[in-house]
């Protein structure tokens, strides 16, 4: 039996220390089960330390990173099903909510919030990983899935802009 799952490396992505994948792209089926490993803000490739000191501005740019190995996949955010956010202070727990529901568009999903005592590059304040679903037949009815691939970027980037609002639709299809 051949290899079921497929590494991924985004656009642009910065090579870690050691050997693992960004993603991991499982094929189970009917559906891909998609491992999103843990991601950090932009690194400095000389020293591997964060490179951002702002904390919104570190937050934004791991979900950034986050965000762009899961559509490297073929996903989006709509099919995150489990995400686990490691912070360097809880203190810093509203902020991460906040910067969270612009970048995850899904409200079916579980998340844990957890606080860590370091990352691994130096002056990490947050740690963001997660686990998608991709179905790879749709059913005939129209889904949040099929409604979601119509969605242009530019609307994407506006929600986010306007801070990610639950229950309220902000996009424009194509």
């Amino acid at each position: 039996m051949g290899q079921k799952y497929e590494s991924i490396y985004p656009p642009n992505h910065q090579p870690a220390r050691s050997r693992y994948s960004p993603g991991i792209k499982n094929d189970m089926g009917d559906y891909y089960l998609i491992m999103i490993s843990g991601h950090q803000a932009r690194k400095n490739p000389e020293t591997h330390a964060i490179d951002i000191i702002g904390l919104e501005e570190q937050f934004e740019s791991a979900f950034e990173n986050f965000i762009a190995t899961l559509e490297a996949t073929g996903a989006t955010s709509n099919d995150i099903i489990q995400i686990t956010i490691a912070l360097s202070d809880l203190n810093d727990l509203e902020l991460a909510e906040i910067i969270r529901d612009k970048w995850i568009l899904s409200d079916n999903y579980v998340c844990s919030i957890i606080e860590m005592t370091r990352g691994t590059r130096i002056g990490s304040k947050i740690e963001i990983e997660g686990i998608a679903a991709l179905r790879k037949t749709v059913d005939a009815d129209i889904t949040d899935a099929l409604w979601l691939a119509s969605v242009t970027d530019e609307a994407r980037k506006e929600r986010r802009k306007m801070g990610g609002v639950h229950g309220k639709v902000l996009y424009k299809t194509k």
